[in-house]
């Protein structure tokens, strides 16, 4: 028969904190602890890093250190389905519900031909 003692012990869980610092070579994030060399987790091929005084998700591994799963942000105008990638300067593109992409304010319709192209921005 074999005996198994089980430790008590604490578990963390992940926890919101706010960007002090974002560099090339590492995150300054403040949260219930202070991080200083977070690494961000992206889906492959998308990468970036976030804004000071963004507020973030930060999850602690096992091995105690802590990892940033993404960037808190409201869906704004977006509809069930649609992706919106945007930059700290304002430029977006948004995968709509219709098929449409739209970059900029140009809107290209699912043949890939521009249908309208405006200054107004509509990206949620």
């Amino acid at each position: 028969m074999v005996n198994r003692f089980w430790e008590k012990q604490s578990e963390e869980f992940a926890s919101f904190g706010t960007v002090l610092r974002s560099e090339k070579n590492g995150l300054g994030i403040s949260s219930q602890v202070d991080v200083q060399a977070a690494q961000a987790v992206h889906p492959y091929g998308i990468y970036s890093l976030p804004c000071e005084q963004d507020e973030v998700l930060m999850l602690p591994t096992q091995d105690g250190k802590y990892v940033l799963l993404g960037v808190t942000r409201q869906a704004g105008e977006l509809e069930s389905g649609e992706i919106l990638i945007q930059a700290k300067s304002g430029a977006y593109l948004k995968l709509r519900s219709d098929g449409c992409a739209e970059l900029n304010g140009m809107v290209i319709d699912p043949s890939g031909v521009a249908v309208t192209l405006g200054k107004e921005r509509n990206n949620g």
